[in-house]
């Protein structure tokens, strides 16, 4: 769902949406480091502690990113060259030497050290790298660094989130001059997540998941005040969303929904994530180019055909890219 909200926002963001539509959905990239923390720790914690080696689960975790990553960072630069080629656009200033340099870094995931953003051809790739980032720091600790060890981590970078965003959104980390912000919301929320798997839940209240998924989608979708607008989404990364996670651990999905939609978006959100940022940017060029207002009933169609998209590509494209890139690093 989280990834339905950032695409909202992106919409908002590119003015395809009327008006103001899920102004905080950036706060959705740390309910997904949370998410990561819980569910990571879940799935290869035991695996680890029978002989994982830190290698081959970075690889695993690596195989799981690439797929839909190089598909979009395919799609970002056809339309980088026809913008500059026929259109004579150049919105990131690129130089011949940029271009070449940040595409020879695009290919193996890492950020352009020759632009300002980290990922100038795949925007939204910075919360992956980030991502990589804290799953290659928990592996290489996770053996020493214990609850309480976590528990000063969290502390730690929350101490620098507040620093950060007293004055300012936290809307930030996909630059090199927001890199501190970056990787202080991925360390505090990721641990976090942690914390959460590590903890007796038996007395943890069991609320209504209705009630737990309007809580996060009405913290993404507010619009507080300017003035509060920095405290609020301190609130927010630092309390509401991982109080959200904590209580999602301990009730289960709506009756019915588990084998449907929840499943079907689940299997496509990923996929939402990575394909929509530069056909939204497509979208927005469109309506300014030939004069459209934007609207709702084009938002709602776009959003609609990319999540049938991330789920057709999910079949055609992820899996069976995944399992090519395992039997290629099996024999390595």
């Amino acid at each position: 769902m989280g990834a339905l909200v950032v695409m909202a926002y992106h919409f908002y963001c590119f003015k395809v949406f009327p008006g103001a539509f899920f102004t905080k959905g950036y706060l959705a990239v740390d309910l997904f480091f949370v998410l990561s923390g819980v569910v990571l720790a879940e799935a290869y914690t035991a695996r680890l502690s029978q002989g994982l080696t830190t290698s081959n689960f970075l690889k695993i975790r690596f195989i799981r990113l690439y797929p839909y990553y190089f598909i979009s960072l395919v799609g970002s630069l056809a339309m980088t060259l026809i913008y500059l080629c026929f259109f004579k656009i150049n919105s990131v200033h690129w130089t011949p030497g940029g271009f070449i340099g940040s595409l020879i870094f695009a290919v193996f995931m890492l950020p352009s050290p020759f632009m300002a953003r980290l990922f100038p051809f795949v925007d939204q790739a910075w919360s992956l790298f980030y991502e990589l980032l804290v799953n290659f720091f928990w592996v290489g600790t996770r053996s020493w660094l214990k609850s309480a060890g976590l528990g000063m981590t969290a502390i730690f970078a929350a101490a620098g989130l507040i620093y950060l965003g007293h004055s300012t959104s936290l809307d930030g980390g996909g630059s090199w001059l927001q890199i501190d912000m970056g990787i202080f919301r991925v360390l505090y929320s990721f641990s976090v997540g942690l914390l959460i798997h590590d903890m007796d839940k038996s007395r943890i209240p069991k609320l209504n998941p209705w009630v737990i998924l309007l809580a996060a989608f009405c913290v993404m979708g507010a619009i507080p005040p300017p003035s509060l607008s920095p405290l609020f989404d301190l609130a927010a990364v630092l309390l509401v969303l991982p109080c959200c996670v904590l209580f999602a651990t301990v009730v289960e999905p709506p009756q019915g929904m588990q084998s449907g939609f929840l499943d079907f978006i689940g299997d496509s959100s990923y996929g939402i994530y990575m394909i929509h940022f530069e056909v939204a940017m497509l979208i927005h060029w469109v309506l300014n180019k030939f004069g459209f207002s934007p609207s709702f009933l084009i938002a709602a169609v776009a959003m609609f055909a990319f999540v049938m998209a991330a789920h057709w590509l999910n079949s055609v494209w992820d899996k069976p890219a995944r399992a090519w890139l395992s039997r290629i690093g099996s024999r390595g």
